[in-house]
């Protein structure tokens, strides 16, 4: 059991790991778009707190998509969680069956992250 637990594990891991690799390339371009807007804040024609204003505001879409990348990770890691408890709790006795159900819930994560890497693609995909 303790090896299947151990293999359930590692596909998961290596789904998260390739969603983070998935975004990485929008969380760099993100960034750089939220410090060119600040640079420019800096070199307008106001006084510093209005700069300071301006550049705050430059990170709100920054500051909205990692709100929900956090809020998607968390739904994922929920639902897992969720029904996990729910196999263990259906399938007291029977080891297999416990074993059947918790693949079928890590492919359910493994598909909602799938899911998720679409839905964030999108948001910064609007963003620009």
């Amino acid at each position: 059991m303790e090896e299947f637990f151990k293999t359930t594990a590692e596909k998961l891991k290596s789904e998260e790991k390739a969603f983070i690799s998935s975004i990485d390339p929008y969380m760099k371009e993100l960034y750089a778009d939220i410090y060119d807007c600040s640079s420019k804040c800096y070199l307008l024609p106001t006084s510093l707190p209005t700069s300071k204003i301006c550049a705050k505001n430059c990170a709100v879409p920054g500051v909205r998509i990692k709100q929900e990348i956090k809020l998607q990770m968390e739904k994922c890691q929920r639902g897992l969680q969720d029904c996990v408890k729910s196999c263990i709790e259906s399938n007291p006795e029977s080891e297999e069956a416990g074993k059947g159900c918790i693949d079928e819930c890590s492919e359910k994560s493994v598909q909602m992250m799938q899911n998720m890497t679409i839905k964030v693609t999108k948001l910064f995909n609007n963003h620009k």
